[in-house]
């Protein structure tokens, strides 16, 4: 279950390889509900990243699903924005800019 949280926060945002791993665990249902629907979207997500297991294993995860519920999940996929990763200056460059509009203001005790 741990694993499946740091892959999805990962994978969140954008991180191929986490995507992977997630898709596979929701394949399998291991440390999470089976849901091939999910996995699918997961692998094609890291599959679209040029990433040749998420590939080989998008296409295993296809042959358990109707044609519909491919479509589901392409659908998903397709629609999936990852969320910006800041890395330590950009985080620091916020935190100053909060601070300095934070000066201003006068807290009520």
């Amino acid at each position: 279950k741990q694993a499946a949280y740091g892959y999805e926060q990962a994978g969140m945002q954008g991180h191929g390889p986490s995507q992977t791993e997630l898709g596979l665990l929701y394949a399998t249902g291991d440390g999470v509900v089976q849901d091939l629907l999910t996995a699918y979207k997961w692998l094609a997500l890291a599959s679209a990243q040029g990433l040749p297991d998420a590939a080989t294993a998008r296409d295993e995860v296809r042959g358990g699903l109707t044609p519909s519920q491919i479509e589901s999940a392409q659908r998903n996929a397709a629609a999936f924005n990852p969320i910006p990763h800041y890395g330590q200056a950009e985080l620091a460059r916020q935190t100053t800019n909060i601070q300095e509009r934070a000066k201003g203001l006068i807290v009520a005790k």
